[in-house]
């Protein structure tokens, strides 16, 4: 053993010896492995290290290297004692020799080296535990160690620990300047870090070639072992959905082939259970608060099924509880017969079935359908259900073509003069402009400039654009710089609907909202107008050719007095409700009835149609009439015809495009030359024919005057062209074909569907040329099965050749209604069609030899031949009449009346109806508005929250709903002729006759206009739970005061009329807090005026206290800033309406249908529920003179009861047909 550790000498000339004779002469580079040669020292000495070595190369020239020789790297090891020396580098003439983490043994041919340099010892810090580390070793006793030299191999780091980037640190991998050897070295920067190894080609080579096999024999080691954890997983999850059962070999089950059953399942099973808290900002549903709770359950179901009996059943199923619709969920049951069998295969579920080009075929079944081959000869049958419909798009140009049918009274209602004088049919204006060729233009009347005003009932964005107004139909011109007398601008405490109005209004933008046609004075607007909205205007009329004496109607927003405070004074063009006669009568004319819409935007002369018809009965709708002077062409006759294509005056009964005069193309609008051109400028050969309720009734009524019913416009217009179609989000898949010129377009190459949203895009460039005939034909699923529609069918095919075939086919589609009243347009069907077709080809090599003399020809020559022919035999109506004289003719219903049933509701939703004002011509109390708020006595109204009342308590077995919709919403209404009402601060309630009190609520837009929505009937169900003998329930309906603090004066709580509730204005209408009510009133109690909020929630059986639920002051503790305040301006015109013209109905609270004549139905569920139904015509009173086209406000009041009046009512609608 060697008792003490080798150091070598180094001498100043740095040459390196071995002597070993294997490596004394050697020039070549060889490894040296000492792990072999060097033993375990048993003493621990201190090593001599990192000394600069002076060597010799090839050459005999000495250079200094940039390495270090690293002799030894000590590790103090505490187990054993024992130094090691590790990586350790020999460098001699040029050549490296590596030596890795070998340990000196006594056998080794040591190496003598004789250096003069000076050796400067223990170069190299070493790490040395200190005296306290016991402890600590005992855990951390390894070090991380790096080695001094290069590796071939490049060592994978930690990824916990931080390495340079790569531009900063470097591997280079190089030929030196002889080509012979490899140098790789480690950068930092640009300086070496650590000794280079320089190796020979040929062995960098090998050593490269062996390491990439190690490695790719360990990637595969690798990718075994991940296939094999895959495997396992699948086969885990495969045994519990993916299963085989076998069966026993019975012949029965021999048909299926193997004996076996084979099932895949797939899918999940959600089952949803939280606590929903919902919190809505900045409304509130009810006093309860912004803030619901409730449980959320919620379960889905989604399943895949593919099961398979023997080698021929499959079974597929795909079913999802959160599909909308049912043809989504697919079922498909496929038998497949071997190639020699008869029975080719029987599909049972979701099919199709396509057949020849004429008869076509269907794609959204649900059925049978088999197939079957004998020799050459195959057969296709099938009975299935149709969920679909087949529709067709034209398109020309790139343009979809729509067809339009438009009626006499379809005229567009956006369409508006400013004044009466350019609706004069004796100045004609607009005749004069449209009519002739060129337009004749007074100038005396042209607009120069303009300002439109729209009523709103909401705090618009910009306020500067936001003004009250006074608007008057008659309003008299100034001239510039006159001004109009404040008497214009005060309060209109009584306006004359349709000749006065008043509110708050918000300029429109020219260009956005609506377009000026300054020649002929009128205003049309981009978007529809409601029956609700005011139209008023100021604007600058041309009266003289100097400016100075213009005519000025209203006051532009420049000239305006600039205190926000005064009204502005306007034109008014639209009253609220407009409406033909009375007070109507000139703002009925201002609506221009004499322009009509195609129904599409942007269109096109290219492809435009328009004709004018007449409808003789018997025949197909007429385009000439015979007159006395002969047949005259209606569109010439009507003025679109007047020029030929070259613009010449020779008619040429085509449609003489002219924009801005026959037609607007932006809003695709036909223009008629005249006001009234089915009325009083009918043309003279037809005035018999004169059509003039259109332009005296309403639409309603026009429509509803049948015998001169009979113009008709229609014709096909196109828009812009496009290569983008929508098709509709319920097209069947695969069913939609492209015919361009004849031609079927190929599918993913001419053109592309998204099937998932319904688009059809156009990749063919030819089909979007003007003049290409593009039709496209889809089917749609039903969303709704309506009707059953059964279609059966057959087609046979016979190839005598693969080239040559005859087929025939055979389609019955039968389409049954629910109900044995049919409607016209709703008949029962039976159409069967019967075809036969016939298709060949043969090759024509002759034809090709003959052409190669003149061309040369790539592909053999050959003809096809084809041919169809398809009859249809129609029953349009299969539903036939049992008269006899009728000799079996069909039949159909022209109106349903009792099966059509329009409902508009009302609502019992509590917080939309608010404090009555004071009834007006009550039986028992005929004294001044002020005076009767002396007899207002106390009443409520309120909703339990979550209801109480279930569908099956108010109809028993009559209605089923699902489970989700069993409560229904119920408002209760209690009235206290004993108890001072809101407001009532010096009570007089020792009378109860003369006592009142009520509620009132502004109805929506829809329900404004009763005779144009067809409104017969107010209908609700309601349950008396206390009601004295004789007791009535008042309902008016129209126009109603808002004055509920009869003073004139508007109260309400936004004191700053922003329209937000904001701290210290929750003072309740009356505008004060409950100290103000005691100096106001003179009075001790603490709430005066008994308007307060409160409500108090129990924990059942105790029932909540709703007493004080409808109190305005401090309504808003409960709710989120942003609440809108408490006003008397119930319509939010910005105005305090007093009007009061209504109808009034009287309903006695007694559910004795013998003596009560409203009860129409009910008593049937276990609470005694009572359906009331009250004719809109029979009404106990009229107040003013109102109109049902024009209902505003509803109100519900009870009076002259001596006792407590309590009644629940729900499902409170207006209904008619």
């Amino acid at each position: 053993m060697v008792s003490e550790k080798y150091v070598p000498e180094i001498n100043d000339n740095a040459s390196v010896e071995h002597l070993d004779p294997a490596y004394s002469n050697s020039k070549d580079v060889k490894s040296l492995d000492l792990s072999e040669l060097l033993p375990t020292f048993e003493n621990k000495t201190k090593p001599v290290i990192n000394e600069t070595l002076l060597l010799s190369d090839s050459t005999g020239e000495n250079e200094v290297m940039d390495s270090t020789l690293v002799l030894e790297d000590s590790l103090f090891v505490q187990s054993d004692s024992t130094s090691i020396i590790s990586d350790s580098t020999i460098v001699t003439s040029d050549s490296i020799l590596t030596q890795f983490d070998s340990l000196l043994t006594e056998e080794d041919s040591l190496i003598s080296v004789k250096d003069s340099l000076p050796v400067n010892l223990d170069s190299l810090q070493l790490f040395e535990m200190g005296l306290d580390s016991t402890n600590r070793l005992k855990y951390f006793h390894y070090q991380r160690e790096d080695k001094p030299y290069v590796e071939l191999e490049e060592k994978q780091e930690s990824k916990f620990f931080v390495e340079p980037t790569s531009t900063f640190k470097r591997r280079t991998i190089a030929l030196d300047s002889t080509g012979k050897y490899v140098e790789v070295r480690e950068l930092i920067a640009s300086q070496e870090t650590k000794i280079k190894l320089r190796i020979p080609v040929e062995d960098y080579l090998g050593m490269k070639l062996a390491l990439q096999e190690r490695k790719n024999w360990e990637g595969l080691g690798y990718e075994y072992k991940l296939k094999e954890t895959k495997l396992g997983l699948g086969e885990l999850i495969t045994s519990l959905t993916d299963f085989e059962i076998p069966l026993p070999s019975v012949g029965v089950l021999s048909i299926f082939g193997e004996p076996k059953i084979s099932l895949k399942i797939g899918g999940n099973v959600t089952i949803h259970g939280a606590w929903r808290s919902e919190t809505t900002e900045g409304v509130t549903a009810n006093r309860l608060g912004n803030t619901r709770n409730e449980p959320d359950f919620k379960q889905t179901v989604q399943i895949n099924v593919n099961g398979t009996i023997g080698d021929k059943l499959n079974i597929n199923a795909d079913w999802n509880t959160e599909r909308t619709f049912e043809y989504e969920n697919q079922l498909k049951l496929k038998y497949t017969g071997y190639e020699d069998e008869i029975i080719q295969s029987i599909e049972a579920g979701n099919v199709s079935m396509q057949t020849s080009a004429l008869i076509g075929g269907a794609e959204a079944l649900f059925g049978i359908k088999t197939q079957f081959k004998l020799g050459p000869f195959s057969l296709t049958a099938i009975a299935s259900q149709k969920k679909g419909e087949t529709k067709e798009v034209s398109v020309s140009g790139g343009s979809t073509a729509q067809e339009y049918d438009v009626r006499a009274y379809d005229y567009s209602t956006n369409h508006y003069f400013l004044d009466t004088v350019y609706a004069s049919r004796t100045r004609k204006l607009f005749e004069n402009y449209h009519s002739n060729i060129p337009p004749i233009i007074d100038n005396f009347y042209l607009v120069t400039e303009i300002e439109v005003w729209k009523s709103i009932q909401v705090i618009s964005a910009d306020k500067s654009k936001e003004r009250n107004a006074n608007c008057y139909i008659n309003l008299s011109p100034i001239l510039p710089g006159q001004v109009y007398p404040d008497t214009l601008r005060e309060d209109i405490p009584n306006p004359t609907p349709g000749k006065t109005a008043s509110g708050r209004f918000l300029l429109l933008s020219p260009g956005v909202d609506y377009t000026l046609h300054p020649e002929t004075g009128f205003i049309t607007f981009k978007t529809s107008l409601n029956d609700q909205d005011i139209i008023a205007v100021s604007f600058r009329q041309e009266d003289t050719p100097g400016p100075d004496l213009d005519l000025v109607y209203g006051e532009f927003l420049r000239t305006a007095p600039s205190d926000t405070s005064k009204r502005l004074v306007l034109k008014l063009v639209k009253p609220q409700n407009l409406q033909p006669g009375g007070d109507y009568e000139q703002a009925w004319k201002l609506q221009l009835k004499n322009i009509y819409p195609t129904g599409s935007r942007n269109i096109k002369k290219e492809g435009f149609d328009f004709k004018i018809k007449y409808e003789i009965v018997g025949q197909e709708p007429a385009e000439e009439l015979p007159t006395e002077n002969g047949s005259v062409r209606l569109l010439e006759a009507f003025g679109f015809d007047q020029l030929n294509a070259s613009g010449s005056s020779s008619p040429d009964n085509v449609f003489d495009w002219r924009p801005n005069l026959t037609i607007y193309a932006e809003t695709g609008e036909i223009i008629f030359p005249t006001l009234e051109p089915f009325g009083r400028d009918i043309p003279a050969d037809f005035d018999s024919l004169n059509y003039q309720s259109v332009y005296d009734t309403t639409k309603t009524f026009a429509r509803q005057d049948k015998a001169p019913d009979k113009w008709l416009m229609n014709g096909k217009s196109t828009g812009d062209v496009t290569s983008v179609y929508q098709l509709g989000f319920n097209v069947v898949e695969n069913s939609v074909k492209v015919i361009l010129n004849g031609r079927e377009l190929a599918a993913g190459t001419d053109y592309t569907v998204d099937y998932n949203i319904g688009q059809l895009t156009i990749r063919n460039e030819a089909a979007l040329v003007p003049g290409a005939d593009l039709r496209v034909t889809f089917e749609q699923n039903d969303l709704f099965q309506l009707a059953s529609k059964t279609l059966l069918g057959a087609r046979g095919l016979y190839e005598f050749s693969d080239k040559t075939h005859l087929g025939f086919t055979v389609m019955n589609l039968n389409q049954q209604t629910l109900s044995d009243k049919v409607r016209i347009g709703e008949e029962p069907l039976s159409n069967t069609i019967y075809g036969t077709d016939f298709k060949t080809s043969a090759e024509l090599p002759f034809l090709t030899k003959a052409l190669d003399f003149l061309i040369s020809t790539r592909e053999m020559s050959n003809f096809t031949f084809s041919g169809e022919y398809a009859y249809m035999s129609p029953d349009p109506n299969t539903k036939k009449s049992t008269i006899a004289s009728d000799d079996g003719k069909s039949i159909a219903y022209i109106d349903d009346f009792e099966g059509a049933k329009r409902i508009i509701p009302v609502g019992v939703g509590y917080t939309g109806w608010k404090d009555t004002s004071p009834p007006e011509e009550l039986p028992f109390l005929d004294v001044g508005r002020l005076e009767k708020m002396t007899y207002k006595a106390k009443s409520f109204w309120y909703t339990i929250t979550p209801s109480d009342v279930t569908v099956e308590q108010i109809y028993g077995e009559e209605k089923q709903v699902a489970r989700e919709d069993q409560q229904v919403n119920v408002m209760d209404y209690v009235f206290m002729p004993d108890t001072p009402g809101v407001n009532n601060t010096d009570p007089e309630l020792g009378n109860p006759n003369l006592t009142w009190g009520g509620m009132q609520k502004i109805l929506s837009s829809t329900a404004n206009n009763l005779i144009e929505q067809n409104v017969e009937f107010i209908e609700f169900w309601m349950k008396i739970r206390n009601a004295p003998e004789g007791a009535s329930l008042y309902l008016d309906m129209g126009l109603i005061s808002e004055d509920m603090i009869p003073n004139n004066i508007l109260n309400t709580e936004d004191k700053n009329g922003n329209d937000a509730m904001e701290e210290g204005e929750d003072t309740g209408i009356d505008g004060e807090f409950d100290e103000q009510e005691r100096i106001t009133h003179n009075s001790t109690k603490s709430d005066p005026s008994g308007d307060n909020f409160a409500y108090v929630q129990r924990t059942p059986p105790i029932r909540n206290d709703f007493f004080n639920i409808n109190g305005t002051e401090g309504n808003a503790v409960l709710t989120d800033v942003g609440l809108l305040p408490d006003t008397e301006d119930l319509n939010r015109n910005g105005n305090l309406d007093l009007v009061n013209s209504f109808f009034r109905y009287k309903i006695p609270l007694d559910t004795n249908s013998t003596t009560n004549p409203f009860i129409s139905g009910g008593g049937q569920g276990t609470d005694k529920w009572y359906l009331y139904r009250i004719p809109i015509k029979d009404t106990s009173s009229i107040v003013g003179s109102p109109s049902f086209a024009n209902i505003e406000t509803i109100r519900l009041f009870t009076h002259g009861s001596d006792s407590i009046i309590h009644f629940r009512i729900t499902e409170f609608n207006l209904v008619g047909s």
